[in-house]
């Protein structure tokens, strides 16, 4: 448990103090009292914190406790959760909005995915500091592992939509070559060639098709799929 106080004239620094404090997923139980769970990490931190504020001009005391009076331990978790649930809330109203947004999934996944990958990163971060596994935070999970999935059925209906159209002038000068390059000689079970060829003899039933082949791409050649698919290569 940190207790701390600071002159009012530094006010700026009360700020960076508390957003420290925010950081390390600190709560507040009084004015100028926050506490972490007891563990070396976190004591270090607040010791670090409490020295920076003694040299800023102000009075810190930095106690170890096992209990504290009128708090009972499951509403002092209870208090961890509800500060982490506001948190994951932050994040929770963004990714449901670009969820919601249909048309820039479709026209431009690129954006779609550096959103939520920066929206995965902020929740990460918090995640880091959710203690006592908020259940607010594994609500989220599954929110974020539905995007994810929306992402990559995205990348591969595109692949899948522009493979139709470049199938047949590909057969002729560069799947041979590029099979050989993205997928490699022994990947996948039949060729591009044969692939390309059974996707255009009944493309209405391969809706899936596209799902199936791309998944089999090694994660370290999808780039390069991506670049040949859409003939930036």
């Amino acid at each position: 448990m940190l207790l701390f106080n600071l002159p009012t004239k530094h006010s700026s620094y009360r700020v960076k103090v508390w957003r420290r404090l925010k950081k390390f997923g600190a709560i507040q139980l009084k004015t100028s009292t926050y506490v972490l769970p007891d563990e070396p990490a976190h004591y270090e931190r607040f010791q670090w914190l409490a020295k920076e504020i003694v040299d800023n001009g102000g009075e810190a005391v930095l106690v170890r406790v096992k209990d504290i009076e009128g708090m009972p331990y499951p509403a002092l978790v209870a208090m961890f959760n509800e500060a982490r649930a506001r948190d994951y809330d932050e994040v929770a109203e963004p990714l449901t909005l670009l969820l919601k947004n249909t048309t820039d999934r479709r026209t431009s996944p690129e954006i779609f995915s550096g959103q939520l990958q920066k929206l995965r990163q902020r929740f990460q971060e918090i995640y880091d500091i959710d203690f006592f596994q908020s259940s607010r935070g594994e609500d989220l999970e599954r929110l974020f592992q539905k995007a994810e999935s929306l992402e990559s059925n995205k990348y591969c209906s595109l692949c899948f939509s522009l493979y139709l159209a470049r199938a047949s002038a590909r057969l002729a000068n560069r799947s041979s070559s590029a099979a050989m390059y993205l997928y490699g000689s022994t990947t996948l079970s039949i060729s591009a060639s044969q692939r390309a060829q059974a996707v255009l003899a009944n493309p209405a039933a391969n809706a899936n098709y596209a799902t199936l082949f791309y998944s089999q791409v090694p994660g370290a050649r999808r780039e390069s799929f991506w670049r040949f698919e859409t003939g930036s290569t």
